[in-house]
């Protein structure tokens, strides 16, 4: 999401490589540069994300909001930010004017209402198994490195891609690495703090909707070369915000969700709001996290 937030900044065209699409026409000392702090930005945003969103929820989830309102407020944010950029690009000179430019047309949309709902799936199932009292902060980490070898899986499915002999190996170590973390949880039916295995392992395979999303991304980016990264990007938060909405019903879900009926759905959600802007319960954690 980083590469994609500074081309969509930039409003660079999409090329097959994302990486070569942010680098510099020339090649050199420059391009190298540029790829690493590329390569650093996103590894950067993962690693931060992977450390707020437990804090994140516990935060939302103490002063009386829910593990929804987190990813819905997630998906609002990226639309208006992206949403943002396009109205300042669209009023510049020689701004997005053509219908391809804005992507309106029901071949461009194709592909990327799919990457919204895989988006959406991943954060319904991710971010309710996120609470530290379902899942442990430090497992999360580890079990989002799933993604990995189901993404291998799936590109051969969809596109045909075959791994090279490292890249299966590498696939296989991260197997291995995350069921040996999760290993005793699954023998016990619970870890030390009693926690049941179902949201450890529900947590990770709410990263297999995230490798479809990839992988259709990965296509999507091969056939709208000459698109602009950052419509791409709003369309696919902006379907990513529109399924998540669709799915506030998960949230009443007895045991899953933290809302018994579409009452207390709207107080949670209202506490969340509260607590995100500043409000007394929080004062700005939830911001500074939420931003992080």
């Amino acid at each position: 999401m980083a590469a994609m937030a500074h081309s969509a900044l930039t409003d660079e065209p999409m090329s097959r490589d994302l990486l070569d699409g942010l680098a510099p026409r020339h090649e050199g000392r420059n391009t190298r540069i540029f790829r690493f702090l590329a390569a650093a930005g996103m590894v950067i945003g993962q690693v931060s994300q992977n450390v707020a969103l437990p804090v994140l929820s516990d935060t939302i989830g103490a002063a009386g909001g829910s593990p929804y309102f987190v990813v819905w407020l997630a998906c609002l944010s990226f639309v208006v930010l992206f949403g943002g950029a396009i109205v300042i690009r669209f009023a510049m000179p020689g701004g997005l004017c053509s219908r391809d430019a804005l992507m309106l047309s029901s071949d461009a949309q194709r592909d990327v209402w799919k990457i919204g709902f895989y988006n959406a799936l991943n954060g319904m199932m991710v971010v309710f198994a996120s609470p530290s009292s379902r899942t442990a902060p430090f497992l999360q980490a580890i079990l989002g490195n799933f993604m990995i070898p189901i993404t291998v899986l799936v590109r051969v499915w969809f596109l045909k891609a075959y791994p090279s002999k490292w890249e299966i190996v590498a696939a296989m170590i991260v197997v291995c690495g995350v069921f040996l973390s999760v290993g005793p949880t699954m023998v016990n039916g619970q870890d030390e703090a009693g926690n049941s295995v179902f949201w450890p392992m529900w947590f990770m395979c709410g990263f297999i909707p995230a490798a479809f999303m990839n992988v259709t991304e990965e296509s999507a980016l091969s056939k709208n070369q000459n698109a602009r990264m950052g419509v791409f990007v709003f369309w696919l938060n902006f379907w990513q915000f529109v399924f998540v909405s669709f799915f506030f019903w998960v949230d009443v879900i007895p045991g899953y969700g933290m809302s018994s009926n579409l009452g207390e759905w709207a107080h949670h959600m209202q506490n969340g709001m509260s607590c995100f802007l500043f409000g007394e319960t929080c004062g700005g954690k939830a911001f500074l996290w939420g931003m992080s």
